[in-house]
């Protein structure tokens, strides 16, 4: 059933091995890019960082002499759960299809597959999460099993290799290593299954292997500077410094060596195109958080204005997907704090008197209220939601002004009450 299934969803849509690659460098933390580019200049020849070393020692230091990094490390924990929640909220819009996509993240087993997909989804429902993972770049999320998993990604990134998916329907044969019998069954060469062995082992083992849930300490990917009210930022691209592409002689070189040099070309291209994007996709956000969210850099996130991810595409002329995952799991230092990207991303309301009202300066004028309250008589939900209508014209529910509280890790006002001790 699934089978039919996917064969639908492959010809739906184009995810090629690059593609794949390229969304997961635009995804890369700082620290996560240099691991990836220092690996990849290992495996492929052709690819060089200049001078990687002293390249990144010199742009450390200055850095150093333009705002003091010494506390740059901020520890976080993300399990996966909430990694694939975060990024997703962001990017849908629509409650019901959000509930949905939860409901699947929520039953996931520990390695990203749903093997009771049916039991709570229908055809339909099941056909719009695998879509909708593989899209956003998390190719075979919610896939039943290992060998669902394993046809999926055949079928995104060689969808025309009708043996490929036929030898991985029989992974068990392959995996007891009886050669003879898949030869004389599939009636191939062993070259050909040598190659489809190949593709095979490339293919990804676990769907939530690509999903970070480690406790790390993290860098900035951009450091902001604040001098006489003037904003200058500055990309920590330390990790990132110019590839240079070795040419080589293709001169007495057999076939197989032209192929392979021909491959690591394509790749180190490939490479170049990815970071470049990368960059300046981070560099145009930047220009339109800087401009549009310009109070609260130089001031605080009370002054945050809304902002959505459909903003900022528009502007930068990028779908909200590639804004999602360029801002996922970034960091902004703005002086001594570091802030999250999504940080400066916000939803609305509408005040009493039609004006749009960010939910961040809402729950900053909760904090104060609560800061400045008296803690004999601390304020109740209800209360705040009173004084907010009253002082502020903002509207808003006892039910809003409670989970904005807990957003805050803010206890009830039963929790905030001092008692009174009178000296005898």
């Amino acid at each position: 059933m699934w089978l039919e299934l996917n064969t639908q969803m492959g010809t739906q849509l184009a995810m090629t091995p690059q593609l794949s690659q390229a969304i997961g460098i635009m995804k890369m933390t700082s620290d996560e890019l240099e691991e990836f580019l220092y690996e990849i200049q290992i495996s492929n020849p052709l690819i060089e960082m200049e001078d990687y070393e002293n390249f990144k020692e010199k742009k450390i230091k200055r850095l150093h002499n333009e705002i003091n990094i010494n506390n740059l490390n901020t520890k976080i924990e993300v399990n996966k759960t909430d990694s694939l929640l975060q990024e997703f909220k962001l990017i849908v819009d629509d409650p019901k299809e959000f509930n949905l996509i939860k409901k699947v993240i929520m039953n996931l087993n520990n390695n990203g597959y749903l093997p009771n997909a049916y039991d709570f989804l229908t055809p339909d429902e099941y056909a719009f999460i695998l879509d909708f993972f593989c899209l956003n770049g998390y190719v075979g999320l919610a896939t039943l099993d290992l060998k669902h998993f394993l046809k999926f990604q055949c079928l995104q990134f060689y969808p025309e290799d009708e043996l490929l998916l036929n030898l991985v329907d029989h992974i068990d044969l392959i995996a007891e290593k009886k050669w003879r019998f898949i030869l004389k069954k599939f009636k191939i060469t062993e070259d050909i299954l040598s190659e489809s062995i190949k593709k095979i082992q490339n293919l990804n083992p676990r769907p939530y292997s690509f999903v970070n849930d480690e406790t790390n300490f993290i860098h900035p990917d951009v450091i902001v500077r604040i001098r006489n009210k003037q904003i200058i930022y500055t990309l920590c691209d330390w990790f990132s410094p110019n590839l240079n592409i070795n040419s080589y002689s293709l001169i007495n070189l057999s076939k197989e060596e032209n192929k392979q040099i021909q491959s690591w070309k394509n790749e180190a291209k490939w490479v170049v195109q990815a970071l470049e994007q990368r960059k300046n996709t981070m560099r145009d956000i930047m220009e339109f958080l800087i401009k549009y969210q310009q109070e609260a850099f130089l001031n605080d996130l009370s002054y945050i204005k809304p902002l959505t991810l459909k903003d900022v595409s528009d502007y930068i002329g990028k779908h909200e997907s590639t804004v999602s995952r360029a801002i996922m799991n970034k960091y902004i230092q703005i002086n001594s704090n570091i802030f999250a990207f999504k940080d400066f991303f916000t939803s609305k309301l509408e005040g009493n008197g039609g004006e749009i009202i960010s939910k961040e300066k809402i729950k900053w004028l909760l904090k104060e209220l609560i800061d400045n309250e008296d803690k004999l008589a601390p304020l109740s939900d209800q209360k705040l939601a009173t004084v907010l209508r009253e002082n502020e014209s903002i509207t808003i529910s006892r039910r809003t002004i409670t989970k904005y509280r807990e957003e805050l890790q803010i206890a009830p006002s039963s929790k905030r009450k001092s008692l009174k001790i009178t000296n005898i």
